[in-house]
């Protein structure tokens, strides 16, 4: 399966009294989730439904052959949870320079939303101690030029992720120079850091990335609302170009999977109100079922998954707002 292709679903076996198949495209993003709140069978909502769908869907795309490098005895250890593991075919293979494994766990992701919209992602493990400076070669050898952390450090007293950045002054990594510019931290919940990063390598010049600390977030839980996700999505936006945007939280699916979901599909929006006037059809199953295609697990349990929609409806509502603001005729879109 190529990256950001979306795989194909297969029609769902529903009981008539169904209403909905999941999978399908959303022509109103509003009725939808209303609808998805009711209770439609077995006490089961629609939500239960749809994320049920996904993880059906999910077990037919990746299969244990497809991890051999994760497995292999060399790079084991580096993995922070031993049932998170990126696909042969999607990881991110470090060039090697200085006679290291080219192992980290992490994902290329691409989504694509026909010709309207393309985003690279990496979704990454928060780094262990052993792999920080592994974690520093692959933001330099895919110039990433923004982080989005999604996770503190330590968690209800278990260890998250290795701090892999200095406070001030500067950490050298083997080859990578990390300067501590400065922290921005005008809202708590969002700490922004500034960093450049030098390869020690002659002829190669410094570059500045941007490091966003989502800190509202726990592991065991969501956020305590979606403006402050959304501020994040749309901060982020600000900085972000051709370049892939590495995003982690402690495993790199769950909350890393959500981030990509709501960006992805909030940029696409976006993008679609202003060439064509008029809100797209959406898919939420179906980009879920595309990253969980590239890095299994992504959006990880329902909760998170409703998430996903309630972000995206706020931002669904004020694209809507805009538009009935425009007195301009909606353009078709060229078939």
């Amino acid at each position: 399966m190529e990256h950001g292709k979306c795989p194909e679903t297969e029609e769902p076996n529903l009981d008539s009294s169904y209403a909905f198949s999941p999978g399908q495209d959303i022509e109103n993003l509003t009725s939808h989730i209303q609808y998805l709140k009711q209770k439609l069978k077995d006490n089961l909502t629609g939500f239960d439904c749809e994320f049920k769908f996904i993880e059906s869907q999910s077990t037919k795309l990746n299969k244990p052959k497809d991890f051999t490098a994760a497995f292999h005895l060399e790079n084991f250890p580096k993995n922070r949870y031993k049932n998170v593991l990126p696909p042969d075919k999607t990881r991110v293979k470090l060039q090697n320079e200085t006679n290291c494994s080219d192992y980290i766990n992490a994902s290329h992701i691409v989504i694509e939303y026909e010709n309207i919209y393309r985003q690279k992602y990496i979704s990454t493990q928060g780094p262990v101690p052993s792999t920080v400076p592994d974690f520093w070669r692959m933001v330099w050898q895919n110039d990433v030029r923004v982080i989005v952390m999604l996770t503190k450090e330590v968690e209800s007293g278990s260890i998250k992720c290795a701090k892999y950045w200095p406070d001030s002054n500067s950490i050298t990594y083997q080859d990578i120079k990390v300067v501590h510019c400065y922290t921005r931290d005008a809202n708590p919940d969002i700490l922004t850091r500034i960093f450049r990063i030098e390869h020690l390598e002659p002829g190669t010049g410094p570059r500045t990335l941007i490091h966003y600390q989502y800190t509202e977030w726990p592991d065991h839980g969501l956020p305590s609302s979606t403006k402050l996700f959304l501020e994040l999505v749309h901060r982020v936006n600000r900085h972000s170009g051709k370049e892939p945007i590495l995003v982690h939280c402690s495993a790199g699916i769950g909350r890393s999977g959500t981030f990509c979901t709501v960006h992805s599909v909030v940029n696409m929006m976006r993008r679609y109100v202003v060439a064509f006037n008029s809100l797209p059809k959406l898919n939420i199953v179906k980009t879920v079922l595309c990253l969980r295609s590239q890095r299994p697990g992504m959006v990880q349990n329902k909760d998170q998954y409703m998430f996903c929609y309630f972000s995206i409806h706020e931002e669904y509502l004020r694209c809507k707002e805009i538009l009935s603001s425009l007195s301009t005729p909606p353009r078709k879109q060229k078939s």
